[in-house]
């Protein structure tokens, strides 16, 4: 995940935008349910726990800062444009919205049809002002736990990945250093059967016996004594 509020921003608001798209979708398919006002809010619920979960995953994989700072500036902008739409539709006649005949699902539970657009206005935000608002606890308590228990180093998908990539290149280091090591211990030994063997020799042993007694190959005494 990026570490520019800018980036982060722009990410949110395309994210948020297929979000709403899919869940106006929802809502047209809801409104030919019929008058079963509970299907209604069982898809609603779901919904704002789909959004609201991947969000707050989406946030927690951010830079935390980043990912605090635009859930606040989401939020509020959110909310003030309730408010707003609240103010405006304050103020607007009912008979702008006579257009909705009563067969209408929300008319038949009750609604006006000035409050059926007030209503899906206020669906279609609420999610988004729900998921901001509870990404952005998260991340707080996310900065918490960062600086009492993680010396101040954030956690993100960045991360995880670069330390997954030290610990490759450190554990390829210690089998480089550990082959190296072996090699070491064996050209040692090695060398110290070489030295038997001269000693051996040098004592009227025949080089066969000698080769036998240090328990050494000839291929590589022959190749020792020839780099010697």
């Amino acid at each position: 995940m990026t570490t520019s509020l800018r980036s982060f921003l722009l990410d949110s608001v395309f994210l948020e935008l297929i979000s709403v798209a899919v869940l106006f979708d929802v809502f047209n398919k809801i409104a030919h349910l019929g008058n079963n006002s509970y299907d209604f809010i069982i898809q609603y619920v779901l919904i704002v726990l789909a959004i609201t979960i991947s969000w707050s995953i989406v946030s927690c994989m951010a830079n935390n800062k980043v990912a605090t700072l635009a859930n606040i500036i989401l939020s509020t902008a959110i909310g003030l444009m309730i408010y707003i739409k609240d103010a405006i539709f304050d103020v607007l006649p009912d008979s702008l919205f006579q257009k909705y005949d009563s067969s209408d699902f929300l008319i038949s539970i009750g609604y006006t049809p000035k409050g059926i657009v007030q209503a899906a206005l206020n669906y279609a935000f609420l999610p988004f002002l729900i998921s901001n608002i509870i990404a952005a606890l998260i991340c707080e308590i996310k900065g918490y736990w960062i600086d009492k228990y993680n010396d101040g180093k954030d956690i993100t998908m960045e991360m995880i990945k670069e330390d997954i990539n030290e610990k490759e290149v450190h554990s390829s280091n210690e089998s480089v250093e550990k082959s190296r090591e072996k090699l070491e211990q064996t050209q040692a030994n090695i060398k110290m059967q070489m030295n038997i063997i001269d000693n051996l020799l040098a004592r009227g042993f025949k080089l066969s016996e000698a080769l036998e007694l240090a328990e050494l190959d000839e291929e590589v005494y022959n190749k020792f004594k020839a780099e010697k």
